[in-house]
């Protein structure tokens, strides 16, 4: 009986030992790949020469540059309150149908209390022709973003690819009026006064 519980020992110990010789590697491994992502983004966010990251396949930029648009800036300025100001919102085709979600929200701004001032304040940015033309058959202030290859008339999902673009747009916009200068109030359409 002594035996087999040295034999036992033995097992274990080795079992053991050479468990020690396979983790050993495996976390020096995983230590210097989680090492190397932390330098390649640390590097990414400090050199002109960009490593493509993954969030690149994802996020493709299409949005034309407009930082230097007279047309937005004309639109920003004539809507702009003293303190150059403007309240701003987006809105596609599958929200501009007649008599829904757009539609209550201009006429929230009519309905609420002291509100309806606010309208020569707010821009509406249109992702499409089908809202543009809603959009100016109600309201002075829309302003048409060019997009190149990308339809935005229909309904996105939220999450989806197509959403993510949209919020990407919108985003890229609200920057851009950040750089000329402008403030904003940013609205959704779903909100209303």
């Amino acid at each position: 009986m002594g035996t087999s519980v040295e034999s036992n020992k033995d097992l274990v110990a080795r079992g053991v030992h050479s468990n020690l010789l396979l983790r050993r590697p495996l976390q020096i491994f995983i230590f210097f790949v989680g090492f190397a992502l932390m330098l390649m983004f640390l590097y990414n966010d400090t050199s002109s020469f960009k490593i493509p990251l993954l969030s690149q396949y994802f996020i493709t930029p299409t949005i034309t540059t407009i930082s230097d648009n007279p047309k937005l800036e004309s639109f920003l300025r004539n809507a702009s309150m003293e303190n150059s100001t403007v309240i701003i919102t987006t809105l596609n085709g599958a929200w501009a149908e007649p008599n829904l979600m757009f539609d209550i929200f201009l006429k929230s701004f009519h309905d609420g209390i002291e509100t309806e001032r606010l309208l020569k304040h707010l821009v509406v940015i249109t992702l499409d022709e089908k809202a543009h033309a809603r959009c100016q058959a109600l309201h002075p202030h829309c302003y048409q973003l060019e997009t190149k290859g990308t339809n935005f008339t229909k309904e996105a999902l939220y999450m989806t690819k197509h959403y993510l673009d949209m919020m990407w747009r919108r985003i890229e916009l609200l920057g851009t009026v950040l750089e000329m200068g402008y403030n904003f109030a940013s609205r959704y359409i779903l909100l209303a006064y």
